[in-house]
């Protein structure tokens, strides 16, 4: 039956189907396909080259969330550069490097190789993807640096290579990456300090996920201007320093997390600002002084962690309100034993 269809084929959209075994290599008489989608199945075995490099009208490959294994099929999906635009093949067992031939690929706008087994650096040639938006990495065994060759990215609105094992510094040449809006970095080996340029440029970004790695110096005060930001991520590095004022323009900051550094200083007043937050979470630092009577403006808050600082005083009495009245369901400092040096009776739990 499909070899009387092959030839009239289009799309074929397979996904889901609970499909078993390996990839056909008749299916590469589907001359006119277009879409080839075989996610979420449980194929095994490699892909055949005999399939892929006969089809050469090809825009969209969805082979993820299956069992494939064997190295990535280089060679192969090179012949589909003047085609390709949609290449997603996560969740998988592919091993080996990534391509350096995957570069060729010009047209392509998303590249999933995501959840897989891949080992080695990130080719620079990757830089080549003029047109990607969407390049995702993660959950690899990825070694080596960041290529400062992906700041030619120009159309990059979201990077996903976290946990992986990925060491050096940031690029600060991707303060260039201009459209970007999800960063996702935690869980390497990252050290180096945080690239003030990042903060003039990079207005786009919504999310900023740069925890779990060996992150040192201070937080610019220059990224006070990343104002869109939603999500910044900064927790178990080795950062330093105060907590810049400047960051409370980031008036649509949801969730701050900044645990597990070596921050000190004050807790700025301006945070007051942030009047969207849910999450705040500054414990495991160095902090000392107070907790501002402002930061009961937090009213959506559910989660407010300072202890394990140096703060004192008394948790302010706004604050203990929005235990009351708000949705304030996490709320810890160190407020317990002779030796506590702030006091707070509406915490959820004293250390």
């Amino acid at each position: 039956v499909f070899t009387a269809l092959a030839e009239e084929l289009v799309v074929l959209d397979l996904n889901t189907n609970a499909l078993a075994g390996s990839i056909p290599e008749e299916w590469g008489m589907a001359r006119q396909l277009e879409t080839l989608d075989l996610g979420s199945n449980a194929l095994e075995g490699t892909v055949p080259s005999s399939t892929l490099t006969r089809l050469d009208k090809l825009r969209n490959l969805d082979l993820s969330d299956n069992a494939l294994n064997g190295t990535l099929p280089a060679s192969d999906l090179a012949e589909l550069a003047e085609t390709l635009t949609e290449l997603s093949l996560f969740g998988n067992n592919f091993n080996g490097t990534v391509p350096s031939e995957l570069g060729e690929l010009a047209l392509l706008r998303s590249l999933y190789l995501d959840s897989n087994r891949l080992s080695g650096p990130i080719p620079l040639e990757l830089g080549r993807l003029a047109r990607v938006a969407d390049l995702r990495l993660r959950d690899n065994h990825l070694t080596g640096p960041l290529p400062p060759e992906l700041s030619s990215l120009m159309d990059l609105e979201v990077l996903y290579a976290d946990t992986n094992r990925l060491t050096g510094t940031l690029p600060p040449s991707y303060s260039s990456l201009v459209r970007l809006e999800e960063l996702h970095l935690y869980d390497n080996d990252l050290t180096g300090t945080l690239p003030p340029s990042w903060g003039a440029t990079l207005q786009d970004l919504r999310h900023i996920y740069l925890d779990d790695n060996a992150l040192g110096g201070s937080i610019p005060p220059q990224w006070g201007e990343l104002r869109d930001v939603r999500h910044l991520f900064l927790n178990s590095n080795r950062l330093a320093g105060p907590l810049p004022a400047k960051m409370g323009k980031m008036e649509d900051l949801v969730k701050l997390r900044l645990l597990d550094n070596d921050l000190t200083g004050t807790i700025p007043t301006e945070f007051a600002r942030f009047l969207a937050v849910t999450h705040v979470n500054l414990e495991n630092n160095r902090l000392v002084g107070t907790v501002p009577e402002e930061l009961s403006r937090w009213v959506k808050l559910t989660s407010f962690t300072v202890q394990g600082n140096n703060l004192t005083g008394n948790m302010p009495l706004g604050v203990c309100q929005l235990r009351k009245e708000r949705e304030l369901a996490e709320l810890t400092a160190s407020c317990q034993g002779q030796n506590a040096r702030m006091t707070c009776e509406c915490c959820t739990e004293c250390y």
